[in-house]
């Protein structure tokens, strides 16, 4: 029997949150796989020994999210959970987790080894989905790594931990340790059909440009101008007021890049700030040669975005009812519209009302797109859901 189901709390004492989770769970729980959203304001430690005092020998992956996490169920809405734990009870699937740290190494490297980790615990057989919580950096590599050990086949979804304010307090642990790690890479194999979706809220605003000199995550120059003198030209002065350096990533949440790598399928990224001598800093990698689009958003399209994703990943299934979803929405985009957020609970309730549904504001996106590709980016929201 399969059965998903996620429990919040609001409170900002960690003690209390977890006596709230603990009312609200029944007492014969006895999950195959565990994921807890956490606010930093809380208290990382004290979750992870509560967690391993009650769910003995259970897999679990135990993550900050940017000013709390989503929760939805049948019995109440919680858009901002200081806490959120979901569960997953299935008796006749396969659950694995690998946690990856060393900072001295290369981060494909790290990947590399956790992948094969994952991959020796499952008896060598790829699963049917990866959930992976990265840290803010260099996630394309780290997505890199571990398919060059499970292949390209296995889609990757999941997002980058995140903290309240940009300030590098993310945090990511698995039950293996009571020690933050760099990754956590869980693989599933759930006894019950699932589908999945990755998607944004913008649409091209019909202004394009091309990548002339950068490196990594570092644009030097746009269609052979200073990136950041060109990038405000496109978006009509987003940035007017940073062209001699500052952070911009309040400025571009709604004027984000987009690179189409299928029909009407964009992968975005996030500029992030403007360096003193006019190039560009950004949350995902561009390559020289890239053509872009300038993309736009709006409140109202990220409002009702993280439905329509969730509905777009059930039209995968053979049957449309649901046992649950994990969704993961930018917090970029989050943050833009937060004063309004409730709409996106309220947009899920009406046509979820049943369907447990877990979301994570992350500092990073990964998720497939029909092309089976599995793919880094930013602004975007990937939902995974679990038939019956």
């Amino acid at each position: 029997m399969f059965k998903f189901n996620c429990y919040s709390s609001n409170t900002p004492d960690t003690h209390q949150a977890l006596n709230d989770i603990h009312a609200q769970s029944h007492p014969s729980l006895k999950p195959a796989f565990i994921l807890v959203y956490f606010d930093v304001q809380l208290n990382a430690h004290t979750i992870w020994h509560w967690l391993t005092a009650h769910f003995a020998g259970v897999p679990f992956i135990l993550s900050s999210s940017c000013q709390g996490s989503l929760c939805h169920n049948q019995y109440n809405d919680n858009a901002f959970a200081t806490l959120t734990i979901t569960t997953i009870e299935d008796d006749s699937g396969h659950y694995h987790i690998c946690a990856g740290n060393a900072p001295d190494k290369p981060i494909y490297e790290t990947a590399q080894n956790t992948a094969r980790h994952l991959l020796n615990n499952t008896g060598s057989e790829p699963p049917e989905l990866l959930w992976v919580t990265l840290t803010p950096g260099d996630e394309e590599a780290a997505i890199n790594g571990v398919q060059n050990i499970i292949g390209t086949r296995v889609p990757i979804v999941g997002g980058s931990a995140s903290d309240n304010d940009v300030t590098g307090q993310w945090q990511i642990f698995t039950h293996a340790s009571s020690e933050p790690c760099q990754m956590a890479i869980a693989s599933l194999m759930p006894s019950v059909p699932i589908s999945f979706s990755f998607s944004s809220g913008y649409a091209p605003s019909g202004r394009t440009t091309e990548v002339t000199e950068s490196s990594g995550r570092q644009v030097t120059s746009l269609d052979g101008i200073k990136a950041a003198r060109q990038y405000n030209h496109l978006t009509n002065g987003a940035i007017t007021e940073q062209l001699h350096g500052g952070n911009i990533l309040g400025l571009t949440s709604f004027h984000p890049i987009g690179r189409e790598v299928n029909k009407d399928e964009y992968l975005l990224s996030h500029p992030e700030r403007v360096n003193d001598d006019g190039t560009m800093s950004l949350f995902s990698q561009l390559e020289q040669g890239d053509h872009l689009h300038i993309m736009q958003g709006s409140t109202s399209s990220l409002l009702q975005r993280a439905h329509k994703v969730i509905q777009s990943a059930q039209n995968g299934l053979a049957k449309p009812d649901l046992s649950g979803c994990l969704l993961i929405y930018c917090a970029g985009c989050m943050l833009s519209v937060k004063p309004q957020f409730e709409q996106v609970t309220d947009n899920i309730k009406k046509r979820f009302a049943t369907t447990p549904v877990t979301g994570a504001y992350t500092f990073g996106e990964q998720g497939c797109f029909l092309d089976g590709q599995s793919r880094h980016g930013n602004l975007m929201i990937s939902a995974v859901v679990f038939g019956v």
